[in-house]
């Protein structure tokens, strides 16, 4: 017998910036049929001013909006520009 599971929180919305595209003396370097970038960091979703406005990301996860479930995580994910870039990713917080 299979059941439904919906996946425990919380959550962040991550994506990927890089300073360029790596080149090489044939052309553009490819991984997995992909432009391969230099000085790539993760960028986090903080915070929206709203429907059509601005949207502000964070390198520093200290600084993440944090999504109590995946379906809050996935509201906000289809509002966003180029929503095949963005990941959902599960927080883990470290015991202290």
């Amino acid at each position: 017998m299979e059941k439904i599971v919906k996946p425990e929180g919380p959550f962040v919305l991550m994506t990927f910036e890089g300073d360029d595209i790596l080149f090489d003396e044939r052309g553009i370097v490819m991984m997995n049929g992909k432009p391969k970038w230099t000085g790539v960091a993760r960028l986090y979703f903080e915070h929206d001013l709203g429907d059509h406005k601005a949207k502000y990301w964070s390198r520093d996860i200290i600084d993440a909006h944090v999504f109590n479930t995946i379906d809050e995580a996935i509201t906000q994910l289809c509002k966003l520009k180029n929503p095949h870039l963005i990941k959902v990713r599960r927080l883990e917080r470290e015991e202290q």
